[in-house]
């Protein structure tokens, strides 16, 4: 009988150490900072569901690819697949998830309203911001809509720049920029402390976001499980929620 009781625990012991050992790794994920919300969202439904905890990365996608190169230690990278491809990034993956398509829009701060982007001639809109239009995503989509529509001649000296997507939201909340172009996704987040935004004519280039696994963490098993996990319903309800 003894021997039947240690058999059946030396059986289990290492299913239990795997368990264990699972819920004790970490994944680190980058990802453009207009994308903050929903990421933030759905790593926390990963960590519930699955026990791995994720450490997180933002900013404008130069910077942040950057430190992918660098730290040689992010498993997940999420963004715009054009930029992800870039060979001048220097950075390699083996496989992409596709989340949706972002989509730019025009918000306006409360005590303003705007229809359309004919307006940003107006004299009473004497400050647009929008993120950085070499390293952030949604800068480049912003000046290549205002090249495509004539506008920038006549509105680049409105232009108050900023490093990313949510310091563009930022200034919209606090009312110290006229109107801001930045993405649905942060549009959906910011909705209650702005006056309201629309989305622009599809005059910029296509943005398809998708989640990038790092060549060579392909086999780590929590970037596995969170790629899987971003197929669960969790995950698309998130990604519905904010747009994409």
């Amino acid at each position: 009988m003894k021997k039947i009781i240690k058999i059946v625990m030396l059986t289990f012991i290492p299913v239990i150490l795997l368990s264990s050992s699972a819920k004790n790794e970490s994944l680190i994920l980058a990802a453009g900072a207009g994308y903050k919300k929903p990421v933030m969202e759905i790593c926390k439904e990963f960590t519930a569901d699955t026990g791995i905890k994720v450490e997180n990365i933002f900013g404008n996608m130069q910077t942040v690819s950057t430190q992918v190169k660098q730290s040689g230690k992010v498993g997940v990278l999420i963004g715009d697949i054009s930029f992800l491809k870039n060979p001048r990034l220097g950075v390699e993956y083996s496989e992409y998830k596709n989340l949706g398509t972002g989509k730019l829009v025009l918000a306006y701060p409360r005590g303003i309203k705007i229809s359309s982007t004919e307006e940003l001639l107006d004299s009473k809109i004497s400050r647009i911001s929008m993120p950085d239009i070499k390293k952030a995503i949604y800068g480049k989509a912003a000046k290549e809509y205002i090249e495509n529509t004539n506008l920038w001649n006549s509105v680049q000296d409105k232009i108050i720049p900023a490093a990313t997507v949510p310091q563009v939201s930022s200034y919209l909340v606090a009312g110290e920029v006229d109107a801001g172009f930045i993405n649905l996704t942060d549009a959906i987040g910011i909705k209650d402390k702005i006056g309201g935004y629309f989305l622009v004519d599809k005059k910029y280039s296509s943005i398809e976001i998708v989640a990038g696994t790092i060549s060579g963490f392909e086999n780590e098993l929590p970037v596995k499980e969170f790629i899987k996990f971003l197929s669960t319903d969790k995950a698309k309800k998130i990604l519905d929620k904010y747009g994409l």
